[in-house]
């Protein structure tokens, strides 16, 4: 009894239509660092391997971004430019994706298209990615980096004008409490404590300015990225 066991058991461990059953309910489980050991496990017991099983050992590698071997697979897939094109995409490496998924087979242009989109949405060039996807909801509205410097003359507008009214309330008050300082030391003729507090007002008025920029940059970052996810939401990455 405990002989055929041992015999069933091992028929089982080295079938490798019961390993490739195994690995892909580990995939579709989310369990990928087991699914690709289990894949691995097939191409070794294997005569032949299906071109979806080599898309399924990529698609685990791009999840548990293991980019480097996941390129090295792509490049001996029946469309090599496609799938390096994919795992660049997911590396975020946006330009050279769109190189490779120019040049991918015919029966991949659908998805190459959706890619190349999804590329120029990680870029936030949302203009170039209309040609390629349809969203209907409009570009988010950004505000002008140049435009929260020169607001920023006025201590904290730069920060208001990027919706950061808390920001601008304490950059005002920070300012605004050095200036009175080095107007009250300058009145006293007290030279040594005017000199400090006057260069901690420049000190804090140019970084003002700087935070007045700055606002406005991470403003269109947010409003980006959100406009990106909502894309994201519609158009899934991980449907090759």
């Amino acid at each position: 009894m405990l002989i055929q066991f041992v015999i069933f058991f091992q028929s089982e461990l080295f079938d490798p239509t019961k390993v490739l059953e195994f690995a892909g309910h580990l995939h579709e489980s989310g369990d990928y660092a087991a699914a690709l050991q289990e894949y691995s496990r097939y191409r070794f017991l294997s005569d032949t391997v299906e071109t979806d099983v080599q898309t399924k050992i990529i698609d685990c590698m791009i999840r548990l971004k293991r980019f480097d071997d996941a390129l090295i697979r792509a490049r001996v897939t029946g469309d090599p430019a496609y799938w390096q094109g994919i795992v660049l995409y997911h590396a975020a490496r946006f330009d050279s994706a769109s190189a490779f998924l120019v040049r991918s087979n015919a029966d991949h242009e659908p998805q190459s298209r959706k890619f190349i989109g999804l590329s120029y949405a990680g870029q936030f060039d949302f203009k170039k990615m209309s040609d390629y996807l349809e969203y209907s909801r409009p570009p988010p509205k950004l505000k002008k980096p140049w435009l929260g410097g020169l607001l920023s003359i006025i201590p904290g507008a730069g920060h208001a004008y990027a919706d950061r009214l808390g920001d601008g309330f304490f950059s005002f008050l920070t300012v605004a409490l050095l200036g009175v300082v080095s107007y009250h030391y300058y009145q006293t003729d007290e030279d040594l404590k005017f000199g400090i507090a006057v260069s901690a007002t420049a000190l804090f008025y140019a970084g003002n300015i700087y935070g007045g920029v700055n606002a406005a940059r991470n403003y269109n970052y947010y409003r980006n990225s959100e406009y990106r996810d909502n894309i994201l939401d519609v158009y899934n990455e991980f449907d090759y």
